[in-house]
């Protein structure tokens, strides 16, 4: 009988066994068939983004071309009406990729600054200038440079066609910089396109993606100390929410902001050498299903920033895309918004975790400033104000200029004949109208024109 008992027992034990290996079995290929998926998934959104950018590059370089060339106002400025549109929705694709991952700061450049000189070209025609061979000579270094980037842009594609490179895995790479599973690194694949920015000219003009202001000296990094990486690694931790263990070091930015990079599980992180401030935070993790509204995501945004002392922000306008809020925070000075001081947040709409995180406007130009009473009353700013629209609320900010200055406004918010939503900013000591901005606001945000 005890015989018996034991041969049912281990009768039983063996099934159990058994039944618990094939499931065990079954969950591990189910999670393999998931993360294949997502994998593919991956493929299949960077590919996309990379085709689109491709084709906007591709018609960027043909107007270009043509602007070479073109004599009228009205032919550069509709040249440069293009350029700005195509080179807009490039950076629209590019945003859809990992941009500090792959390296991708010379193609953001270019993208930026390209649609940017083209509409300083249109207001020097539409003045009555002319353009200068100096400036032909730009926008031709700047097509040469789009044929560049274009052929790069089609190699890569091929490459990533042909399965030599691997654009699902950004991070798995053996000893020799490969991909476990034999592809070149995406990431090496766009390190070898970017290498066609060596000898990107330097553009200086009143624009702000000019050289001389994306050059320009962090003010708020002024005389401040360098920490040593571990403490700069201790301080990403804190911003990520993560062990400092989980960080390995990345690329270090070489730039008139300089800063410790560090990379983790879905993690890029920069900290200023300088005073050891976060820089930019990406947490790039797949957002789940939406749980979060817009004004949960912005009270997520605001004590995020209060735990880590960031004081005096207000929050101003945002938008909502892939299940991220990204809110735009500028700093309050007294009763005047400073719009040059800007912090940007993006919080995930699935758990409210901030995934997005750059502060690199904040660090470059906040600084304690002295504004003084306005010269001119609110009522006469007001005056200055088109009698179409009429004035909802009243208040005072720091604008930014094209270059590197900043000017002291009344902000009027307005609403259209039609109903539309504008801000008037008119020259707090001048009475001049500087600016004019119109809102758009829709059900995933509110930006500006």
């Amino acid at each position: 009988m005890f015989a018996n008992f034991t041969r049912r027992t281990a009768i039983r034990i063996t099934s159990y066994l058994t039944a618990a290996f094939v499931i065990t079995i079954g969950a591990a290929m189910q999670n393999y068939v998931m993360a294949k998926q997502y994998e593919l998934q991956l493929h299949n959104g960077y590919q996309q983004a990379l085709q689109d950018l491709g084709t906007y590059v591709d018609n960027i370089s043909v107007s270009l071309a043509k602007g070479m060339y073109a004599a009228s106002p009205t032919q550069i400025s509709s040249l440069s009406a293009s350029l700005w549109r195509e080179s807009g929705a490039a950076k629209s694709a590019l945003s859809v990729l990992p941009v500090y991952e792959f390296g991708l700061d010379g193609t953001y450049k270019f993208l930026s600054q390209v649609g940017d000189y083209a509409m300083v070209l249109t207001k020097k025609v539409q003045s009555g200038q002319e353009i200068t061979e100096e400036e032909r000579a730009n926008l031709e270094s700047l097509y040469n440079f789009s044929k560049t980037l274009s052929e790069n842009y089609s190699l890569l594609l091929a490459d990533i066609a042909s399965g030599a490179v691997n654009l699902a895995d950004t991070g798995k790479k053996d000893s020799l910089g490969a991909d476990t599973d034999g592809a070149l690194a995406v990431s090496d694949g766009f390190k070898s396109m970017e290498s066609g920015f060596e000898g990107y000219p330097t553009l200086i003009y009143d624009g702000p993606f000019s050289d001389h202001i994306m050059q320009r000296e962090p003010l708020m990094l002024k005389g401040l100390p360098v920490i040593s990486r571990e403490d700069a690694r201790a301080k990403a931790a804190a911003y990520a929410g993560c062990e400092a263990s989980l960080l390995e070091d990345g690329a270090d930015e070489d730039s008139k902001m300089p800063s410790y990079g560090f990379t983790g599980p879905s993690l890029d992180v920069g900290v200023s050498k300088a005073g050891g401030y976060i820089t930019y935070l990406i947490n790039s993790r797949e957002i789940g299903e939406i749980s979060l509204d817009a004004k949960q995501a912005m009270q997520r945004a605001r004590d995020y920033m209060q735990h880590f002392g960031i004081q005096s922000m207000k929050d101003s306008y945002y938008e909502i895309a892939n299940g991220i809020c990204t809110i735009n925070f500028a700093y309050m000075q007294e009763d005047t918004v400073c719009y040059t001081d800007l912090i940007k947040v993006g919080v995930a709409l699935d758990n409210g975790q901030i995934v997005e995180f750059d502060a690199r406007g904040y660090l470059t130009n906040h600084t304690a400033r002295e504004l003084g009473k306005p010269k001119i009353s609110e009522e006469a700013a007001r005056k200055a104000v088109s009698p179409s629209l009429k004035i909802e609320q009243t208040g005072l900010a720091l604008i930014p200029t094209a270059g590197l200055h900043e000017v002291y406004c009344y902000e009027f918010l307005c609403t259209g004949k039609n109903g539309e939503k504008l801000l008037v900013y008119i020259g707090a000591d001048t009475g001049v109208e500087e600016q004019i901005l119109l809102l758009l606001i829709t059900e995933n945000g509110t930006l500006t024109m």
